[in-house]
């Protein structure tokens, strides 16, 4: 059985999991993968200055609406 703990830990970590692929795919997003490949081979790092020039780290904002989600939750819960 889950603890409401765990439960957070677990919430939590899926966050940070898809900030953090959301971060790494963001310098390549809308570009084909042969493009890709050709200037990065295989992404395993974080770049900056591609999409809209932000730095290495930026998510996009698909991963807004999860971060919405979780403060509306956080919210209701209080």
């Amino acid at each position: 059985m889950h603890t409401t703990q765990s439960r957070r830990q677990y919430r939590v970590g899926c966050l940070l999991g898809l900030a953090c692929g959301d971060a790494l795919g963001r310098p390549v997003e809308f570009r084909p993968l042969t493009a890709i490949a050709d200037q990065y081979g295989r992404v395993g790092q974080m770049y900056g200055n591609s999409t809209h020039g932000q730095p290495a780290g930026t998510v996009t904002d698909d991963t807004d609406p999860a971060e919405a989600g979780r403060a509306v939750r956080k919210r209701r819960s209080e």
